[in-house]
């Protein structure tokens, strides 16, 4: 009895498993455009946390892990996102020291 409960439960299970869509948060990656080479994460951590740099310039030193192109520092292809609950939003950004 117990073994036939078992193996209509996983029966049960795996039905859902094929029958349900799995649910995918896709809200990570749909800013994404796929016509853009390449993107990389940074993490501010306890920075962006900080009151004092609210609307502040704040420096960070980016080593990029894929070629970015650069006429000038206002002419690039770098573009920083900021990802939240509320949706995503582009910051400003200025390169400097292109070298």
């Amino acid at each position: 009895m117990v073994t036939k409960t078992i193996r209509i439960s996983l029966m049960i299970g795996v039905f859902l498993f094929l029958v349900l869509p799995p649910q995918v948060s896709v809200g990570q990656d749909d800013w994404w455009n796929e016509t853009w080479s390449s993107r990389q994460e940074l993490l501010l951590g306890s920075l962006a946390a900080e009151k004092n740099v609210a609307y502040q310039p704040v420096d960070i030193t980016v080593h990029f892990e894929s070629l970015c192109w650069a006429k000038n520092e206002t002419d690039n292809s770098v573009r920083v996102i900021c990802q939240s609950t509320q949706g995503d939003v582009e910051l400003e950004s200025q390169l400097y020291d292109l070298t």
